[in-house]
């Protein structure tokens, strides 16, 4: 009988066994099919995660509306690294993203220096249980000077520590400077009504004194000792006799009616006598035209001997 070789030996029920290097083939063909699926797993998992990721900053900006939105990674207490920013940042700062994302701590770079601190303590301190507001100043990078208003909000671990901070910004500059406009006016006409010679004042449509010059706060005071000093919020039926303020109360509800200005005569008691007093009334309006208050000015005209 010839000789058996060693790889044609039969073993178990009898089948032939693979050769070793056909077994080797396999188990190495195995091997990479599950590093095939391993990588097919893990680059699912990054997609989902992007997804998700992407869905966060959509949400962002679509809930807010704002300007541009932003995503900071919180690398420890003291350094934020911006890892994301939409492109219409550019177009509110005039610095391209492309120089601040990775960047570590670069709210220095745009941030107005009188502000820098101030933000810098609002995001070291957000939660994530509410979204916090605040508005700063940014010097943009043609040198001029912006305000603006961000919403941002904290993403914390399981332990409270912050990982993330997402959030989105809105260019409030012109809002700013309508503002500080309608201040500056207030206080011009303010300075005005203090030192104009007659009365001023400001009722609503129910007839309480919403302002009062100081001539007329004086002239309170003459009148009425003890009453001027809580003339706020009041109505003519606190302060006038009640026959002298239903008159004025009526000459008011006639103004508002008519939506028109009007120059009347109004008397008004005086310990030495009544005196009488041209009085200028008109309607102020919403913008839609609609009377909120009414406003008047008045002059003493009484003769005297």
């Amino acid at each position: 009988m010839g000789r058996t070789s060693k790889d044609s030996k039969t073993s178990g029920m009898g089948g032939a066994r693979k050769p070793r290097a056909a077994l080797e083939q396999e188990i190495a063909a195995l091997r990479n099919r599950v590093t095939q699926l391993e990588a097919i797993e893990t680059e699912h998992q990054q997609a989902e995660a992007a997804l998700r990721e992407s869905e966060a900053r959509q949400r962002i900006i679509n809930e807010s509306a704002f300007d541009y939105a932003f995503s900071f990674r919180v690398k420890d207490q003291d350094r934020l690294i911006l890892d994301w920013l939409t492109e219409s940042f550019t177009r509110i700062t005039g610095y391209a993203t492309e120089a601040l994302i990775g960047k570590s701590n670069p709210l220095q770079q745009y941030i107005h220096p009188d502000d820098l601190a101030q933000v810098t303590q609002t995001l070291q301190s957000l939660s994530s249980e509410q979204t916090t507001e605040y508005e700063f100043r940014i010097i943009t990078q043609d040198g001029s000077i912006k305000w603006l208003r961000s919403r941002a909000r904290a993403r914390v671990r399981s332990d409270g520590q912050p990982v993330r901070i997402d959030g989105a910004t809105l260019d409030i500059t012109e809002r700013r400077h309508i503002e500080e406009t309608l201040q500056q006016t207030e206080e011009r006409l303010s300075l005005f009504l203090h030192h104009l010679p007659g009365v001023a004042f400001i009722k609503d449509l129910e007839g309480h004194y919403l302002y009062a010059n100081e001539t007329l706060v004086n002239l309170w005071k003459t009148l009425l000792s003890d009453k001027a000093l809580t003339w706020l919020g009041q109505t003519d039926f606190d302060i006038l006799p009640p026959d002298v303020a239903e008159q004025v109360r009526k000459n008011d509800q006639r103004i508002l009616s008519d939506g028109q200005s009007k120059q009347l005569t109004e008397t008004i008691p005086y310990p030495d006598g009544p005196r009488e007093w041209l009085v200028s009334k008109f309607p102020i309006v919403d913008p839609w035209g609609v009377p909120v208050m009414l406003g008047g000015i008045g002059i003493d005209i009484t003769k005297r001997p």
